[in-house]
């Protein structure tokens, strides 16, 4: 188990959506992996009020754990690179006042942030579609477009 105690490992059954997010709450830091990042599971720690820990990767799926995270207020535990990752874990496995703020942070203000304003998305994507379809209308061809995280 890579000099993993198996003691400390807790393999648990399938529970409602409910169940698992308070269970979730009960860890102190969730470690985004750094190949292929959470999203569901990682907005339902954050909903918990679990601080994450997420590497900007330069990929869709290396870099959606650290887009949620941003997104909930806690940019600064984004990191770019492995050491920095390792450091920052480390950092916040030791001071646990620290750990506790942002947790306290997600409790406040989390489920208020971006990542969970729907209503706001619900509006930016209108905005979007409405900026396409108005292109389209005026015959100029498809360009990009930015769509504001809240």
């Amino acid at each position: 188990l890579h000099g993993v105690d198996p003691q400390r490992l807790i393999f648990a059954d399938t529970v409602p959506p409910q169940d698992h997010i308070d269970r979730l709450a009960l860890a102190d830091l969730y470690l985004d992996t750094t190949v292929y990042s959470a999203f569901t599971t990682l907005a339902m720690t954050l909903w918990a009020g679990l601080p994450v820990i997420a590497m900007l990767g330069d990929r869709y799926s290396t870099r959606m754990g650290a887009v949620a995270v941003q997104a909930a207020g806690l940019g600064d535990l984004v990191v770019s690179d492995l050491n920095r990752y390792e450091e920052l874990a480390v950092a916040l496995a030791e001071d646990p006042v620290r750990l506790k703020g942002y947790r306290q942070h997600l409790l406040d203000h989390g489920r208020e942030s971006a990542l969970f304003d729907r209503q706001g998305w619900i509006e930016a994507m209108q905005t979007a579609f409405e900026r396409v379809w108005s292109r389209y209308l005026n015959g100029e061809a498809p360009d990009h477009l930015t769509i504001p995280a809240g």
